[in-house]
């Protein structure tokens, strides 16, 4: 029995569960599913601000995860997930793929809030580029161009409200 659970597609039920979260949300905040959600109203679903984070608030840093501003960065997110998390649990087995993603996951989430204490938290894989980010948002450029995306306007992590 714990074989057949292990070998359930758990990247793409990952991806699955990312999208979902979006439609939930995009419903609950009275949106159409493409349009961009903002950071502080995904903090009523475990998005949060790096200076506001407690102990207490925790479980925000698993929560947050699944938690997207922007609609094609939600599916390019779920799209690499269910691929390379496919391919993890295909070698590693379901329960190490998902319990390694959500604890490195975290890990990222607390990251970008002890390095952007004043940004809002939300979405896994731009968590990892903060010092990056950071570095672009002082000089307000990206390759010698004007970038939104590095701006803190519009991305999940970053986003200021």
């Amino acid at each position: 029995m714990s074989s057949r659970i292990n070998q359930l597609p758990w990247g793409w039920i990952w991806a699955a569960s990312i999208i979902g979260v979006w439609l939930i949300v995009a419903v609950a905040l009275g949106q159409p599913v493409w349009t961009q959600q903002h950071s502080r109203e995904l903090v009523a679903f475990g998005a949060f601000r790096g200076d506001t984070l407690t102990w207490a608030e925790s479980w925000r840093l698993i929560a947050s995860q699944w938690l997207h501003v922007k609609f094609p960065h939600m599916l390019l997110n779920a799209l690499l997930i269910g691929l390379i998390g496919q391919a993890l649990t295909q070698r590693f087995g379901g329960a190490l793929t998902v319990g390694a993603g959500v604890t490195l996951g975290a890990a990222g989430q607390l990251a970008g809030a002890l390095l952007m204490p004043d940004a809002y938290i939300s979405g896994e894989i731009w968590t990892w580029a903060q010092p990056w980010r950071g570095h672009m948002t002082r000089s307000g450029k990206a390759g010698g161009a004007r970038c939104p995306e590095m701006t803190g306007r519009g991305s999940s992590t970053g986003s200021r409200v």
